[in-house]
């Protein structure tokens, strides 16, 4: 009875993770296919190459504004307003990203978003085989997040302010 039990629990998580990955899998699509047309319009046309570099600062406070969001009050908002706020997410880091992507080759992004792939998968993949929670790994995250953010904001300032050449 026990082991029943301990499998259909074991099922029932299993499901949910398959559609926790599945989701990010959407959202990984979504900045894609977003940073692929920003990047093509902002390429095709100066004006738009303007017009998405002014609203970069934008993009990333709201996606600031967003990630707080869902971290403090996404028990309060619900699945379906969770589940909008990652899909304006994405798209927003999208916008970001199709700025980016001018200013490097199409081998170097491939790379990247690769790298990305495997590293969630392998992450995956590690907790599911495993049976390992990596919560423990938060606080590390956490801080590599606010590396990532306090960077992304010089690096933002140096492109604002750098002179063109």
């Amino acid at each position: 009875d026990m082991l029943a039990q301990q499998f259909a629990q074991t099922q029932v998580f299993n499901k949910f993770m398959a559609k926790v990955y599945g989701f990010m899998t959407f959202g990984l699509m979504l900045t894609f296919g977003t940073a692929f047309i920003v990047s093509l319009l902002s390429s095709s046309s100066n004006t738009f190459y303007v017009l998405f570099s002014i609203l970069t600062p934008f993009v990333i406070f709201a996606q600031l504004g967003i990630v707080i969001i869902l971290s403090f009050f996404w028990e309060k908002i619900g699945t379906t307003w969770s589940s909008i706020l990652f899909a304006i997410y994405s798209l927003s880091m999208g916008l970001f990203f199709g700025v980016l992507f001018l200013g490097y080759s199409v081998g170097s992004i491939i790379i990247v978003f690769a790298a990305t792939i495997v590293t969630f998968f392998v992450m995956a993949a590690f907790g599911l085989l495993t049976n390992q929670d990596l919560t423990s790994w938060g606080m590390l995250a956490l801080f590599g997040l606010i590396g990532l953010i306090i960077a992304t904001i010089i690096n933002l300032f140096f492109f604002i302010f750098s002179p063109t050449q």
